[in-house]
This record gives C-alpha cells, structure tokens and sequence, in this order.
C-alpha cells in the first residue's frame, strides 16, 4: 500500500511507499482507538443494561437481606422465650419456697444479640442453633427441678389449692405422725404387709380437712377392713383417700374446698386405735403423703416428720 505526496520543487504528485516503522505507528494508533471504544462501549453497557450474572446476584442479595430479616425475628422471639423461662421459674420457686430463688444465669445475654445486627447470616443461624439448645435446656431444668405440685401447676394451670399440700388434720403436731408408705407390721396378723398411705394418730371425734380442692368421688359405708371411706378427686390427677373414719360429713358429688372439715376421727374397719389412714395417688399411682408437707412445715419440722414415719414399722391398720 502506498501514499500520495506533492513535490513542491517538481510541482507534481507523486507516489510513496510507507516503510516498516509507519505502519507499526499506524497499526499502534489503530489499537489504542479500539481499546478506548471498547471502554466507552462497556460503560454504556453496563450503566443501562444488566447482565445474567449481575442479576442472580442481584437476587441472592435480596434472599440474604430475607433471611437476615427472619433471623433477626427468630433471635428477638428466642430473647423473650428466655426472659418467660426465666419469670416462670423465679415464680414457682416463690410459690413453693416462700423465698427469692438464686441466680443461676451469671452471663448477660443481652451481650450476645448486640452482635446480631453485624454478624453475617452464617454467624447468626449459629447464634440462633445456641440460644434454641440454650431454651430447650432451661425447660428442660425446670421440668426436671419442679416437684409434682409444680408440674400440676404448670402443665395443667390449675392453683396451688387443687393439689394437697397440707397435713388433713387441724392443730396436726409432728408426734402424730406414724407409719407411712412401705412394708410394716400389720397390727393383727403381726405380718409385714404393704402400707400404702400414712397413719395420723388422733382423738376420736377430731376434725379431718380437705387438703386441696376437689370432688368428693366416694363417701363410702363402712367396711369390714376399711371402715368408713371418703375419696376426693382434685381434678388434675391427684386423688386422696381417708379411711377408718368415725363420721363422713359430705356426701358423693359434694365439691369440697381447701381447709374445709369433710369427716372425722374414728376406728372403724379393722383399727388398731383411732387414727386417720390418709393416701394420695397421682395418675393412679400411690405418692408418700409425707413429700406434700413440706411447704407446711419448714425444713425442720420436714425432717422431724420423716424421722417419726421412717422409725414406726408398725401400722395402726
């Protein structure tokens, strides 16, 4: 390829050859002006159209900012689930004990979700896994700590007067205490034979109360081993019977409240002396009425109960 040239000293065009070092400077001016049409032409591109790839990130950042949501939500509903955990347990504790329960939870977990709003998902859902294992395990404690009286009040809603936590017997002292659930000595046959409830000494005549609320489910006539029996049913599983009674002063389908006068003393029925034969069963199963007097009594007194029921291996019937 050639050039044309106007010799000025002739006065006349005339061809010329370009050499080596033209074209590499022409070849050089070409590929700079691609490369700063290529830049132009992408920026253009790229202001005004999307391609694929920028559009599914697009989206996978709209479904993290989702998630971060949800988790965020998960970790706020999680806090107040502990914070309830928490209100139940102190609660019961005073409900049953009369006194401000310890502090078991020495971290400040508040410290923990400060980190929520700059964790990233990955880290959050961790966050979440801990606090839920966390939750499952406070419930856990609580299930595990709460005395049967606790889980009626819990599981079942019912008050602390539906479950029988005094002694049936007024001005009850701890020397009237005698043999309670185990194998004794029965009186008669002077066999050891299963005792199933526990034996409270009392003059004849004497008022037996209601330990809890309930239903009086039998009031029955005497009978040749039992004698008079009442049996009341409180309704969330639990259920007292007394036999050996002198007098039954309700009658079947009476609802009965705590503290109120249902019989009394007697020696009925095959009776050593005059006593009241007390049981409590819950969910069918016979229960040591012995662990429902606690709140009565005090720890003191508690002790001195179980040291007079464990060293009587006698029964009065």
């Amino acid at each position: 390829m050639s050039d044309i040239k106007f010799n000025k000293d002739q006065l006349k065009f005339e061809k010329r050859k370009r050499g080596p070092g033209g074209w590499i400077v022409r070849i050089f001016k070409y590929f700079i002006a691609s490369i700063l049409c290529a830049v132009v032409y992408y920026f253009i591109v790229s202001s005004f159209f999307s391609t694929s790839k920028e559009r599914e990130l697009k989206r996978e950042n709209e479904i993290m900012k989702g998630e971060l949501k949800k988790m965020n939500g998960k970790l706020t509903v999680l806090d107040k689930t502990l914070d309830n955990l928490q209100y139940r347990d102190d609660e019961i504790y005073k409900s049953i004990f009369n006194a401000s329960p310890p502090d078991f939870y020495n971290s400040d977990s508040s410290s923990i979700y400060g980190r929520a709003d700059t964790a990233s998902v990955r880290d959050l859902a961790d966050l979440s896994a801990r606090i839920t294992v966390r939750a499952m395990a406070d419930s856990r404690c609580i299930l595990d700590a709460s005395s049967a009286a606790r889980r009626a009040f819990l599981d079942m809603g019912k008050s602390v007067r539906n479950i029988p936590s005094i002694v049936p017997l007024k001005d009850f002292t701890e020397e009237q205490a005698g043999a309670s659930v185990g194998d004794k000595i029965n009186p008669f046959y002077k066999t050891v034979v299963r005792h199933d409830g526990l034996d409270i000494l009392g003059v004849e005549g004497a008022d037996i109360i209601a330990p809890a609320d309930g239903v009086v489910k039998r009031a029955g006539r005497k009978d040749f081993k039992d004698g008079n029996v009442l049996v009341i049913d409180h309704m969330n599983g639990y259920e007292t019977t007394y036999k050996h009674l002198g007098a039954v002063l309700i009658s079947r389908g009476a609802k009965v409240r705590q503290g109120m006068v249902i019989a009394r003393i007697g020696q009925s029925g095959l009776s050593f002396a005059p006593h009241l034969h007390y049981e409590i069963r819950h969910n069918g199963k016979i229960v040591n009425p012995i662990n429902y007097f606690f709140a009565q009594f005090g720890p003191s007194g508690f002790k001195n109960i179980m040291i007079y029921t464990e060293n009587t291996g006698q029964s009065l019937d």
